[in-house]
């Protein structure tokens, strides 16, 4: 935001976006306007406006067709018949993400939190 601070994404608020834009990739499109706003300090938002202004940005991407290409490219690979993230001990992906746990990773992550690693000798 304006002042340098981040605003917190809510899951209930991905799921009400994922909602209201079905054809967008929610997740990516909000990392891509957290990456514009740090590209582009000047044009940063202020609190009361910054979900005004995901809105907008979300709902752009949805006229312009989405971000999803194809059902099969934003899938979730499930581990054992849950999704990964679920499996980490998140409660959304988004959780997983600002918390820099992916598919490659996430077995190194117990209840939202990144497991110490064990010694080897």
């Amino acid at each position: 935001m304006i002042d340098g601070s981040d605003f917190a994404v809510k899951a209930p608020d991905v799921q009400e976006w994922q909602q209201a834009y079905p054809s967008v990739d929610v997740v990516g499109e909000l990392l891509r306007a957290r990456i514009w706003c740090k590209d582009n300090p000047a044009k940063r938002k202020t609190a009361k406006g910054v979900r005004r202004f995901l809105s907008g940005w979300l709902g752009k991407e949805q006229d312009r067709g989405g971000s999803k290409s194809s059902p099969s490219a934003t899938a979730v690979p499930l581990v054992d018949g849950v999704a990964w993230w679920k499996a980490a001990g998140f409660t959304h992906i988004a959780e997983a993400q600002n918390e820099h746990c992916h598919l490659g990773n996430f077995r190194e992550f117990r209840d939202g939190k990144r497991a110490p690693q064990e010694a080897t000798a």
